[in-house]
């Protein structure tokens, strides 16, 4: 098990670290999906505005990206 930041970032700049899970390595994905989902159902206010969840290890290498929204 590891500790993986979950950061908000629109990939231009903008990067705001949103939390921390302790997850298998084969866990990241699903957590990081659930938790964009998450937020885009709770906080409307960060769709339709290219936002994604960028999950890094804790090197700070992104491991995995998953949109908030869908993406056109």
């Amino acid at each position: 098990m590891r500790t993986y930041t979950l950061n908000l970032t629109d990939f231009s700049g903008f990067v705001q670290p949103a939390a921390q899970v302790n997850a298998d390595d084969e866990d990241v994905a699903s957590y990081s999906r659930f938790f964009a989902k998450q937020l885009g159902e709770n906080q409307p206010e960060f769709l339709n505005r290219g936002l994604c969840v960028a999950t890094c290890d804790e090197a700070g290498t992104v491991q995995f990206v998953a949109p908030i929204d869908t993406i056109h």
